[in-house]
């Protein structure tokens, strides 16, 4: 660990692009493994799409963990316990660690949340894969060490393997393929790459607030994910900048609202109406919009046999979503207009009384007051005759 600790020493000054005196390391000095794990990436070159990352394994990405949690730790993240971790990474990703497996890590796919098969494969455009350590309790990234550290100072005697050309094939034609040092901005993309894992792994783990305003301006497509995709809602300030951003288009601000899980179950976010009604510095323009957000979804969903979340349930399970949206968003409105818009709109399309048979089988989801916000809205505050 003292190893790691001085090249992190370095890579500190170097992600903060300060002047750093260019120290020969000793190879004999430095943890062997590690070593060795830096001269093969070194070898296989900066070449994704021609095989330089093929042979990487867990061996690769144990070595950049390592200096990733001394890391870390030098910029202010503080370790928290096994225990809390394994509640934070289910209540996030809806991942359960069993504390008695020997498995390493976890997989965490953003764009297939199901996919739970554990593959070693390195950052690229294509496989955006996160990993979770459970050894460090950190998430990460699987990049190669040389855009996280500055090899070339703390390895000089390595940069001769540079010299010798990745000869390959391409259309009948022979090319060289890209080294290390022939990324031009290669500087740059470790300091992003550190930032992005500080500021991911304090905001989620030590509730830094300070690297969530980072996150909303330089990683809003990690945010969104969280949300939309892994179901998170339990932080308000970050369930309404996704708010923001998605309330205008009825499909994303769908997956905000509900999630569907890995077994089928769908789950309706009933903290993202208490962040429409409580945070105090949405005005009521801002409330209004929102709700209007929620009619045109409700609106869509009675219309459309092909919603992303309803096509494949059961009639039963749209019912129960649909109610408990409308319950929720009338119980917190203000203009009267809006107070009828909701259930109104279940009652008055072709499948009205189907919904009003399905409140009524599940004893209106045994909230209170549903039956009777169910029938004072359900014909848009329109009394007809033989009507309390």
């Amino acid at each position: 660990m003292k190893n790691i600790i001085t090249i992190l020493s370095i890579l500190t000054l170097s992600a903060c692009n300060k002047t750093i005196k260019k120290e020969k390391v000793q190879p004999e000095k430095v943890n062997s493994t590690f070593n060795t794990v830096l001269e093969k990436q070194i070898m296989a070159g900066a070449a994704s799409e021609y095989g330089s990352f093929d042979h990487y394994d867990k061996k690769d990405l144990d070595a950049l963990v390592e200096i990733e949690a001394t890391y870390l730790q030098q910029n202010g993240f503080k370790n928290i316990s096994n225990e809390d971790f394994i509640k934070k990474i289910e209540e996030i990703f809806n991942r359960k660690i069993d504390p008695a497996s020997t498995t390493a890590y976890l997989k965490i796919s953003p764009n297939d949340k199901c996919d739970k098969d554990l593959n070693f494969k390195p950052f690229t455009a294509d496989n955006q894969y996160i990993y979770i350590s459970k050894k460090y309790n950190l998430i990460t990234y699987f990049y190669p060490l040389p855009t996280i550290i500055d090899y070339k100072t703390l390895y000089p005697k390595l940069t001769v393997l540079e010299n010798i050309p990745i000869e390959i094939e391409v259309e009948g034609e022979k090319i060289n393929a890209a080294r290390w040092k022939d990324i031009p901005d290669l500087q740059q993309i470790r300091n992003d790459n550190l930032q992005i894992l500080t500021a991911r792994n304090k905001y989620l783990f030590n509730d830094s607030k300070a690297d969530l305003a980072w996150l909303k301006s330089n990683d809003k497509q990690f945010l969104e994910t969280l949300v939309k995709n892994f179901g998170y809602v339990k932080d308000k300030d970050l369930v309404n900048f996704i708010l923001q951003n998605n309330y205008n288009n009825t499909d994303e601000f769908e997956k905000v609202l509900f999630n569907v899980r890995c077994n089928g179950d769908i789950i309706f976010n009933k903290e993202v109406i208490d962040v429409i009604d409580v945070i105090a510095h949405l005005s009521s323009g801002d409330k209004t919009k929102y709700l209007n957000s929620i009619s045109d979804l409700i609106i869509k969903e009675t219309k459309d046999n092909n919603s992303l979340i309803f096509s494949d349930k059961s009639f039963e399970k749209k019912a129960e979503m649909l109610g408990k949206l409308a319950y929720y968003s009338t119980k917190i409105t203000e203009s009267s207009n809006i107070y009828y818009i909701f259930f109104s709109t279940l009652n008055g399309n072709l499948e009205g009384k189907n919904y009003e048979t399905e409140f009524k089988k599940n004893n209106y989801y045994n909230i209170q007051d549903f039956k009777k916000i169910w029938e004072e809205t359900k014909t848009g505050g329109i009394s007809y005759p033989g009507m309390e």
